[in-house]
């Protein structure tokens, strides 16, 4: 026989070492429906919802379609981004060849609770009054940006025709 190198030891440790932790779980009543394949950033977000609690909302897309995201409490907006993000990469990866351009999507659109605009990606979600239920929906941001160009141009323009005095 082959002797075994402390490569083959190793991943033969952690093999049993997995199938005895996976044993353990199935085994376990609060913890034996956790997916066997979640990541550790996955368990230990599933821990953090435990401890902190979480809130479920509705995200209405423009084709009328709801995505329904799990988000802590406490998350801020921009982790509500992230989880969309999340959950629609996971939908539509198997139908898409190209992935979705996130940054297109938060440049041309914003989320909004009513008519309260979700603006500040830094502030929490539930300082918008989003609660659990609550339904958000996309909506297409205003050229802001644009007019302030347009803007800044026109008030250089009028700078250079105006005749100043030496």
């Amino acid at each position: 026989t082959k002797a075994m190198t402390t490569e083959d030891l190793q991943e033969d440790s952690i093999s049993k070492l997995r199938e005895n932790i996976l044993s353990s779980l199935s085994q376990d009543y609060l913890l034996s429906d956790l997916n066997t394949r979640m990541t550790l950033q996955d368990l230990l977000y599933k821990i953090k919802v435990e401890e902190e609690g979480c809130i479920k909302l509705r995200v209405k897309k423009f084709d009328g379609t709801m995505i329904a995201v799990e988000m802590l409490r406490r998350a801020k907006v921009g982790d509500l981004k992230k989880a969309i993000k999340q959950k629609v990469n996971k939908k539509l990866k198997s139908n898409l060849k190209e992935g979705i351009s996130w940054k297109y999507i938060w440049k041309k659109y914003q989320l909004a609770h009513g008519q309260t605009v979700l603006s500040d990606d830094s502030r929490e979600v539930a300082s918008y009054e989003v609660v659990d239920g609550s339904e958000l929906k996309f909506i297409a941001r205003r050229m802001e940006k644009r007019q302030k160009k347009f803007k800044k141009r026109d008030e250089n323009y009028t700078m250079t025709k105006m005749k100043i005095p030496c």
